[in-house]
């Protein structure tokens, strides 16, 4: 229960942002991945009142953005990698 608030925090943001990208591509996965956004920030708010920890949004934002960019960064690789001369902005452009 105590680790609760320092594990799940910063991944709800990050959840919201996969769930917003996928929006128009994967509308139910968007939509569930938006629901276990929900809950989990259920569950860790109510951890946190039982716990008496506090929040630096701020500072799960920024820990969120870190760990997006390197989820990006790590499919870029493997995906051109995979395909070297598929140009996937070509490809969703169309």
């Amino acid at each position: 229960m105590n680790s609760i608030p320092r594990v799940l925090p910063s991944s709800i943001p990050l959840i919201r942002t996969i769930s917003a990208q996928l929006y128009e591509i994967l509308p139910n996965c968007s939509q569930k991945l938006s629901e276990l956004s929900v809950h989990l920030g259920s569950i860790v708010l109510d951890s946190a009142a039982l716990t008496t920890a506090s929040f630096d949004f701020t500072q799960l934002n920024k820990e969120s953005a870190i760990l997006l960019d390197k989820v990006k960064l790590m499919a870029d690789s493997k995906l051109s990698k995979q395909y070297p001369n598929l140009d996937f902005f070509k490809l969703c452009n169309t």
